[in-house]
């Protein structure tokens, strides 16, 4: 994960749950601690809306909460930045 003016941060998902077309769980955790047992759940819903999607996030582990509502917050949002810039050139 590359947030601008941060450090850039490794992860490993292992999906826990895919449930096409409505849910999808999966456990981020340190690639360089595979023997840690702390792990990040994250679910993520969608929801058709008309033409479109809505997509609800959620993510629990065991970063403190202040912690979720300002780096986390601002790391997925860096990501869907990303994800808008390649899904506009395509």
């Amino acid at each position: 994960m590359h947030i601008p003016k941060a450090l850039d941060t490794f992860w490993q998902a292992d999906y826990i749950e895919v449930a096409e077309p409505k849910r999808m769980v999966f456990a981020l955790r340190n690639p360089d601690n595979p023997e840690d047992p702390n792990r990040e759940i994250v679910t993520i819903t969608f929801e058709k809306m008309g033409g479109k999607t809505r997509v609800v996030f959620s993510q629990k582990g065991n970063v403190p909460p202040e912690q979720y509502n300002k780096d986390l917050k601002e790391g997925w949002n860096a990501f869907f930045d990303r994800l808008d810039a390649l899904v506009k050139r395509m």
